[in-house]
């Protein structure tokens, strides 16, 4: 090893501890998260296929993927865009999503100083791809997942209907799925196919896949043959709980089934894929550089414009360590949280209690959750579909002169009401709650979300003396 690549290493080394020292925070916010999911069933399978089809391409061929870039001037400029766009973001909204994006974006540009340029250049839409998702996997398990299952469901029912079963619809088959599928709450969506996305995303990357038209064809064949199994699981167990009555039988085999329905289809795939032969070529015969003169400018830059933004940026106020707790005083019986609701407010460090409803003519059952943040909440409507409502209205009320979310349901005797408190500030939208949080950068945000179900014959002049009772008997505190 000459003298030039020996002080071209260590200058990358050096680059790269002062970047984790700068982005700490958000080393730390991927920690919390990943530490939660890695263990998931689906994701540790994409992990161990992942690290098979890892060693299987580097194998021997570490020397031609590896490369010191003599001089690497792209991936400086991506590396010096991420750490602008770090001190803006963190600046304008504080928000650690948005920060730990801009970590993944430089962590991207410095993999660029190793790894050989066009192979490099051609893995960046994939890895935009994958980097755009981590950080709002909450988000579109929510918002998009759901949704899925829900679909799924309705096509569950449409089966079952065409072989002659009407004693069910796509609602009871979603709340008896929830007892099956691998969620972390009843309005989760499904973590097979986000295990799926994050497997094909990252095998295209190794693979060495050209991103285009049949990348994309590819990509929705392979999520479509995950919720067809998953379709087809979900048809199993139901007809095996509720139309044969075997419910030991399910509970037995509902793992099985799972792991079938995504080792099947990443085997079909990724026989596909090779077999077609559409990869990109190994750049064997890109000339290498004769050149022992390697340029260090870039790397010094970064080093200096990142020492200089430790040193001269003033001390983040750290709210991270902070949790709430309600402080109530109502006059309900309680009702034992389930374990997966426990375990997500217990990982948001959110305080949430449910009820017994029995005030006047209000008969049913409410939740409360105080939360600092938008993440401990969930938007209620999908809440209450995941658990078998169909939702016929979703109107806005005004209740004592304040904003309320008024709920009715087909085929049932019930309403439902929500809204979110943060001292006297009072908001119906969900929407409003989360953008409050960005407005605000995570200071003096703490909101309390109630959400109520109750019979529908009440005397309507009891739901402004529910309201005002809630409000006045519930409040929430910070604690280290």
């Amino acid at each position: 090893m000459s003298r030039s690549n020996l002080k071209l290493i260590v200058l990358n080394v050096v680059c790269l501890i002062v970047a984790l020292i700068f982005f700490k925070d958000s080393l730390f916010w991927i920690g919390e998260r990943v530490g939660v999911g890695v263990f998931k069933l689906f994701n540790v399978l994409a992990f161990i296929a992942l690290g098979v089809l890892a060693y299987h391409r580097i194998n021997g061929r570490l020397s031609l993927i590896i490369k010191l870039q003599v001089t690497p001037v792209l991936p400086i400029v991506v590396m010096i865009i991420a750490i602008i766009g770090y001190v803006v973001l963190d600046s304008i909204f504080g928000i650690r999503t948005f920060n730990t994006l801009m970590f993944l974006f430089f962590l991207f540009g410095y993999v660029g100083l190793f790894v050989n340029k066009r192979n490099w250049l051609r893995s960046s839409v994939p890895v935009l791809l994958l980097t755009l998702i981590l950080p709002f996997g909450d988000l579109l398990d929510t918002y998009l997942g759901f949704p899925l299952r829900m679909q799924t469901s309705i096509g569950v029912e449409y089966i079952l209907q065409k072989m002659g079963v009407d004693l069910l619809d796509h609602q009871t088959i979603l709340s008896l799925e929830n007892r099956y599928t691998q969620i972390d709450t009843t309005c989760s969506g499904l973590n097979v196919i986000w295990a799926g996305t994050l497997l094909f995303i990252a095998f295209s990357i190794i693979d060495r896949i050209k991103f285009g038209v049949r990348w994309v064809i590819w990509f929705c064949a392979f999520m479509l043959m995950l919720l067809c199994f998953n379709g087809l699981r979900i048809l199993l167990l139901v007809s095996l709980e509720l139309v044969f009555e075997n419910q030991q039988l399910a509970d037995a085999i509902h793992v099985p089934l799972g792991l079938v329905g995504f080792v099947v289809p990443a085997i079909i795939m990724w026989f596909w894929v090779n077999w077609k032969k559409t990869k990109i070529k190994d750049q064997r015969d890109e000339p290498v550089p004769r050149s022992e003169y390697f340029s260090f400018a870039g790397q010094m830059v970064v080093i200096a414009v990142l020492i200089s933004l430790l040193a001269f940026m003033p001390v983040k106020e750290v709210l991270t360590n902070k949790s709430v707790v309600l402080s109530e005083s109502l006059n309900f019986n309680p009702i034992v949280l389930t374990e997966k609701e426990q375990a997500y407010f217990d990982f948001e460090q959110s305080d949430a209690r449910k009820y017994h409803l029995d005030f006047r003519s209000l008969h049913g059952s409410v939740i409360v959750i105080a939360s600092n943040s938008f993440k401990g909440h969930h938007d209620p409507t999908l809440c209450l579909q995941s658990i078998g409502f169909q939702i016929k209205s979703n109107l806005l009320r005004l209740v004592e002169g304040q904003p309320i979310r008024y709920l009715t349901f087909k085929e049932s005797n019930q309403v439902g009401i929500y809204w979110f408190k943060s001292g006297n500030e009072y908001t119906d939208d969900y929407s409003y709650r989360v953008w409050y949080d960005i407005k605000n950068k995570n200071r003096t945000n703490n909101w309390i979300q109630v959400t109520a179900l109750f019979d529908s014959d009440y005397q309507v002049e009891d739901l402004g003396l529910f309201f005002n009772y809630i409000n006045k008997n519930i409040n929430c505190n910070e604690i280290n």
